[in-house]
């Protein structure tokens, strides 16, 4: 997850997403749910900028979960970095209710839930 290579992949991928979503989605209610590997604000890769940077400077679009990387509840069963993430287009981001986004620490209800389903927690 925190390599090089991988930074450049998630940088190219974000690219590739925000122009589809210019494109395609500008005026439309779009939320892009994604295991994104990385952080929004600093990346997990030796604290670079985000690769995501181009998606957060963009007024048109908002990640709805931007608050859960300055909680102090962890977001995974072994990771520290927020890396999953909610991104919506600013038509559908106006609905959400700020700092509504939680994470569900399915670990209280089931004690093996890091092996068994995988280790993030439902948002």
């Amino acid at each position: 997850m925190a390599s090089e290579d991988g930074w450049r992949r998630r940088a190219r991928a974000a690219d590739a997403l925000h122009e589809w979503l210019a494109e395609e989605h500008a005026s439309d209610w779009a939320l892009v749910i994604g295991d994104v590997n990385d952080d929004i604000d600093v990346s997990t890769y030796r604290s670079r900028c985000s690769p995501f940077a181009n998606l957060v400077a963009d007024p048109m679009l908002r990640f709805t979960t931007d608050a859960l990387g300055e909680s102090a509840q962890p977001p995974t069963v072994s990771w520290s970095a927020t890396i999953d993430h909610h991104l919506a287009t600013a038509r559908l981001a106006r609905r959400f209710v700020a700092h509504s986004a939680i994470v569900v620490p399915a670990n209280d209800w089931e004690r093996n839930y890091a092996r068994t389903p995988r280790d993030h927690f439902p948002r």
